[in-house]
């Protein structure tokens, strides 16, 4: 089964641009009648090849190579107004802008701001309490007694 499919790729690629080819040039040859869009390489669509080739001045082999191809898709765009394959266009290169160069600013010092220091107050020292002294306590003094008398 998968070698089946690979055989009919190359077929229906092949099939592709022959209705490819068949649809180009009866946007730019204008055949009466036109070509079918079918798969098949006929005798009318290598004649329309082999008036095209004298067109443009090619050598008339009825083949469309990949040039002739190219060419007629190419003419085909144009014919019916679709934007032809881009060649490519230099972009332009950007000019180079010289970038502002930051403007230094001087930073702030803060200035040195006097710190308030306490002014020492007078604080009362204390004054001496007297101290009692021991007064003296009278001591009792013997006193005479009467002796008798005999």
């Amino acid at each position: 089964m998968l070698m089946v499919k690979q055989a009919q790729k190359p077929q229906a690629f092949a099939a592709n641009i022959v209705q490819i080819l068949q649809g180009n040039l009866n946007a730019v040859l204008k055949p009466n009648p036109l070509l079918p869009r079918d798969q098949f390489y006929s005798t009318r669509l290598e004649e329309l090849v082999k008036e095209y080739q004298k067109k443009n001045q090619l050598t008339e082999t009825g083949i469309a190579d990949l040039a002739l191809r190219q060419k007629l898709n190419e003419e085909a765009r144009t014919v019916i107004g679709l934007p032809t394959t881009p060649t490519a266009t230099p972009s332009p290169t950007p000019t180079v802008k010289p970038t502002a160069k930051p403007t230094v600013k001087p930073t702030v010092k803060p200035t040195a701001k006097p710190t308030v220091k306490p002014t020492p107050t007078a604080t009362p020292t204390p004054t001496a309490t007297p101290t009692p002294t021991a007064t003296p306590t009278p001591t009792a003094t013997p006193t005479p007694t009467a002796t008798p008398t005999p």
